[in-house]
């Protein structure tokens, strides 16, 4: 399926390839001149193909055959051609059957591949093939002029490339207007007649033709005017084109067509027009200046064109380039435009905020969860101030609020507002915490120093809240683990219990014994993004469950390293699952390479599973759990630190 940039893309060129159309219309229906008409029909045909050549051949209905009568192509084309002995096509006479004449008639606009076939086999294949090759001719298309069943001529056009669907039913209609152009010149038909059958090919087009007098009255409309509009052609004789122009845009079409009446002027405008059933819709419309037989301005002919779509997305692309995608909220590239307005304005007040803690949620939960934590602050944001207030997310976790004609105090009335509905959010039991500064702008001061001073408070008052906020995120995320039950406080505290006591055997200090503390109660952490099914199984991992249980040392060290408090045992989280071997995880470290404390913490956390139990395995005895040790030791545990656990075991120290 086409995505919406692809869709718009097509309707652009299918727009402009009807723009062209409808000017190429225009163009030939003010041409008298036979050779003229010729000329102008190959020039439309080359600058919208974009061909390797263009060949026009008139049909002699007596002979029955189409000899070529005009090329333009390169001059290296025609040198290429006539080298490789071309110079037959460039005087080729094709025979024209009663097969090829109904297809004619059938399909205005024929593809062929090859010049052996468009020319009904009059030069050779091996010519065909080698000009083919030359020239890099994809395909060749033939348009047939025909009216009423009679043939004037047929353009070729050969091209390198081979053209989209939506072309060819261009194309079609192009070849049908042509064909009228060129029995009204051939044939010397009276202007009304030639009127009639232009009339007859409007009638039919997607597009809306109307013409009006210079009073803007309608005198013709195609019937394309009740399959767009609802109405018919009949309801709106007489009547003026402003009737049906959306009254917002009613004065600049009213002064549009009054200067295309008396300046002679063609013009092109964009604007709406009322249904019959009173919707709206845009189009775009092509006029151009009708003269009566004394060169006197007597009217106009318009072409006109649904262009919603258009406009629709347009307004997406607009809305997109100044709308943040995420919460809705205006970009920095819109503050940037409305800058030097709100530079010039008297009073306001500039609000800068930001989330706290958004790296820590985003390393914990994801960058998902952290989403839907800045779209919740973008819906407070928008619910605390006025609508006429601006709200502009300026990236990442910062927003800017501008408040016009507010002072400073007003401005904090609202923001501690704000504060309040924070303080009551929470989001996956993470509460919601926020930093703001506000700095208000007096008559002829700068918003840019304005912003600098807000921000200068914000980030004073970060500095205050950060630390703080980090802490009541972990401390929530500890608190959700001991309640889904997957480190429950009885666990941690058991283990904080049994390293002080082994701390004290291996003369650890004090600073050493609280940072034991710490790394016993945060070594888990990262299990708050393991799911609970696997936490809470009571029958063996299978292979890709432990997969998962084993990324928990890393989401642990990631939370621990954005909180400043905690960040001093990062390293040691990320390590208490190595192995003295090397066969541990996450890194495959060994040996002394392996944090002191991760190693102790090692020794800890195995005893209190083997001691306590869990769902999937029992409890052991001390002399199993001694025996346990001892076969582990050089292996999973640091020796030394082993041979004195055991030592704290047979004393009963635990």
């Amino acid at each position: 399926m086409l995505d919406n940039d692809n869709i718009e893309n097509k309707v652009k060129e299918i727009n402009a390839g009807l723009t062209s159309f409808n000017n190429f219309m225009i163009e030939q229906a003010v041409i008298n001149d036979y050779e003229e008409l010729i000329k102008i029909v190959i020039d439309q045909l080359d600058g919208f193909l974009n061909p390797v050549a263009t060949i026009f051949s008139e049909y002699d209905r007596h002979k029955k055959t189409l000899a070529v009568k005009d090329v333009k192509t390169k001059q290296a084309n025609i040198n290429l051609a006539l080298k490789i002995g071309g110079r037959k096509i460039l005087s080729t006479v094709t025979p024209v059957d009663q097969e090829m004449y109904q297809s004619m008639i059938v399909d205005r606009v024929v593809a062929v591949a090859t010049l052996y076939e468009l020319t009904g086999k009059v030069i050779s294949k091996s010519l065909s093939t080698s000009l083919g090759k030359a020239l890099k001719i994809k395909s060749c298309l033939v348009l047939s002029y025909l009216v009423d069943n009679h043939l004037f001529g047929t353009t070729v056009v050969i091209l390198s490339y081979q053209p989209q669907k939506y072309i060819m039913e261009l194309l079609k209609t192009y070849a049908h207007f042509t064909a009228v152009s060129l029995k009204r010149i051939r044939f010397g038909e009276a202007l009304k007649k030639s009127e009639e059958e232009l009339k007859t090919v409007t009638h039919n087009m997607t597009d809306l033709v109307a013409m009006t007098d210079a009073e803007g009255r309608f005198t013709y409309l195609s019937g394309s005017h009740y399959r767009l509009l609802g109405f018919e052609p009949a309801d709106l004789l007489g009547r003026r084109i402003f009737e049906i122009v959306h009254e917002d845009d009613l004065p600049y079409i009213a002064a549009k067509f009054n200067n295309a009446m008396s300046d002679a002027k063609n013009d092109k405008a964009d604007y709406r027009v009322i249904k019959n059933d009173g919707t709206v819709i845009w189009v775009e419309t092509l006029g151009s200046i009708l003269f009566d037989s004394d060169g006197q301005i007597s009217g106009a002919v318009f072409v006109t064109r649904d262009i919603t779509e258009r406009k629709q997305a347009e307004d997406r692309i607009r809305y997109m380039s100044y709308h943040d995608q995420l919460t809705g909220l205006y970009n920095r590239h819109y503050f940037v435009q409305c800058e030097k307005e709100l530079n010039e304005a008297p009073v306001l007040s500039v609000i800068t905020t930001d989330v706290n803690g958004l790296k820590l949620i985003n390393d914990t939960y994801g960058h998902e969860f952290g989403d839907e934590l800045l779209k919740k602050y973008a819906e407070l944001l928008k619910e605390s101030f006025k609508k006429s207030d601006l709200i502009f997310r300026f990236g990442g976790d910062e927003f800017i609020v501008i408040l016009k004609d507010t002072d400073e105090a007003a401005s904090w009335k609202l923001c501690k507002s704000l504060i309040k509905q924070c303080e009551k959010t929470y989001i996956k039991d993470i509460p919601l915490s926020i930093s703001l500064g506000i700095f208000t702008k007096s008559p002829g001061g700068d918003l840019k120093k304005a912003l600098t001073e807000a921000e200068n408070k914000m980030y004073k008052q970060k500095l205050n809240e950060s630390k703080s906020s980090k802490n009541k995120i972990i401390k929530t995320l500890l608190q959700t683990l001991s309640e889904h039950g997957f480190e429950t406080k009885e666990h941690i505290d058991r283990m904080i219990s049994i390293g002080r006591l082994f701390g004290d055997r291996l003369k650890l200090t004090p600073s050493e014994l609280s940072k034991l503390d710490t790394l016993i109660m945060l070594h888990d952490i990262g299990k708050i993004n393991i799911d609970s099914s696997i936490l809470m199984k009571d029958t063996e991992l299978t292979a890709e469950e432990w997969k998962e249980i084993m990324k928990h040392p890393e989401y642990g060290y990631r939370i621990a390293s954005t909180a400043e408090e905690f960040a001093y045992v990062a390293q040691d989280i990320l390590h208490h699952h190595e192995r003295w071997d090397g066969q541990g995880y996450p890194m495959g470290v060994s040996g002394d390479k392996i944090p002191y404390l991760s190693r102790v913490m090692n020794l800890v956390d195995s005893y209190e599973v083997m001691s306590s139990g869990r769902p999937y395995r029992n409890k052991m005895s001390i002399n199993d759990i001694v025996n346990n040790i001892e076969s582990c030791s050089g292996q999973q545990f640091d020796p030394e630190l082993a041979k004195e656990f055991i030592v704290c075991l047979r004393e009963d120290l635990f």
